[in-house]
């Protein structure tokens, strides 16, 4: 059986090694990115990070056995 869970990486924002070690895991899963849209690294640290320890934006990491497999970037809307 899977063993399949969807986390908020907002959860994490009270410890800020956790959270570091979550961000950098979404970046590097994504990294391939930079390839297909440059400035994905810029737009990723220096809007997306400050937004989500704002409150404005979160990251759905879906985990299956324990692997990082899917990544969501949410923008909160008011």
């Amino acid at each position: 059986m899977n063993n399949n869970s969807l986390i908020l990486i907002s959860d994490f924002k009270s410890s800020p090694k956790e959270l570091n070690f979550h961000v950098e895991n979404v970046y590097n899963s994504l990294i391939t990115l930079n390839r297909e849209y440059p400035g994905f690294d810029n737009w990723y640290y220096s809007k997306v990070i400050p937004e989500l320890k704002k409150g404005s934006r979160d990251i759905i990491m879906a985990y299956n056995n324990q692997v990082l497999s899917g990544v969501s970037i949410l923008k909160k809307l008011k």
